[in-house]
């Protein structure tokens, strides 16, 4: 499901900003589902900190 695989997305770029492994808006996480044919994107030069997890039933 597209909405899990997003909040999976936003998990591990927020777990980057938390272990420090990334500078400002340099760096990302993505997630793929190739079964569903899926593939989602952290946006480049997007804030980490401006991200929230997605609504229920979004996506």
């Amino acid at each position: 499901m597209l909405a899990a695989l997003k909040t999976d997305v936003w998990r591990a770029n927020h777990d980057l900003v938390e272990r420090g492994l990334v500078i400002e808006t340099w760096g990302n996480a993505s997630g793929i589902d190739r079964a569903r044919g899926l593939m989602v994107i952290k946006p480049s030069g997007v804030p980490y900190e401006g991200m929230r997890p997605p609504a229920e039933g979004f996506g």
